[in-house]
């Protein structure tokens, strides 16, 4: 597997911080196993699921092919949950959020990025000219939109990771939209959410003269909106426990504890 970057380094040591003991994991999202592998290290029984079956093998790991928004489990089957880099592609996000709290048991480890400006970095398909959401994220998130979507489940930790600014402004959206974002997210193996087709940058040279300079004010734009822009966090990961595994309940339920 190869050596991740630097930021991508961080956001999985601070997502395993967080990681609880648990006899059982379901893993949403396994993709190419970077966080699986962790995963394996730590627990003795991982169920790793992406939409396609992961190819990897790891000790104590089994792979499976399902979607989060339906998963063919029973309710409460795992200790606990983890879905990281999945919920902001997910169109049908409550459908998604109430399967995650149905089959965990005690814990749902999620991440997010943390309030994504999702003009920022957007795309143009050049098969049907849809524009795209940076890759592929269709929804953005704060602490309080990710709260609500685990209704019964008590945020017990939550952490921010690393430092972005990657913000813009109604205005510098517009005209980089008229430009066809030339300097959007167009990595490889981005697809239009549209048409499906491989999302590639319009070749400079075919860029007309009035795309150049609506282009080149919106670049400007941003420099200035930077310039008066506090930096934020780039993720959001928050540790969900049950009700009976909080620390009130705990006490609660201890001998001698004063019910209200």
């Amino acid at each position: 597997m190869p050596e991740l970057p630097p930021d991508q380094q961080l956001r999985l040591q601070a997502l395993m911080r967080l990681a609880p003991d648990a006899e059982s994991v379901l893993e949403i999202g396994a993709r190419d196993g970077r966080v699986t592998r962790l995963l394996s290290e730590r627990y003795s029984s991982v169920l790793a699921l992406d939409l396609q079956r992961p190819a990897f093998e790891f000790p104590h790991v089994t792979t499976a092919a399902g979607d989060v928004r339906s998963l063919q489990f029973l309710d409460r089957s795992f200790d606990l949950v983890l879905c990281t880099e999945v919920l902001e592609h997910v169109p049908e996000l409550e459908s998604a959020t109430r399967e995650l709290c149905r089959v965990a048991r005690r814990h749902i480890l999620v991440g997010v990025p943390h309030r994504q400006d999702l003009r920022h970095d957007r795309t143009t398909c050049a098969a049907c000219g849809h524009r795209n959401p940076p890759y592929g994220h269709v929804h953005a998130f704060d602490e309080q939109r990710l709260f609500r979507l685990f209704p019964g489940w008590l945020p017990s930790t939550i952490t921010h990771v690393g430092e972005v600014q990657d913000r813009t402004s109604g205005l510098a959206a517009w005209l980089m939209d008229l430009a066809g974002n030339p300097w959007g997210a167009y990595g490889a193996g981005e697809r239009c959410l549209a048409c499906g087709s491989e999302l590639q940058a319009a070749p400079a040279y075919s860029r007309s003269l009035p795309r150049r300079i609506a282009a080149g004010i919106a670049v400007r734009l941003d420099r200035l909106q930077a310039l008066l822009t506090q930096p934020r966090a780039g993720w959001l990961h928050v540790l969900f426990s049950s009700a009976a595994d909080s620390p009130a309940a705990a006490m609660l339920a201890s001998p001698g504890a004063v019910k209200a």
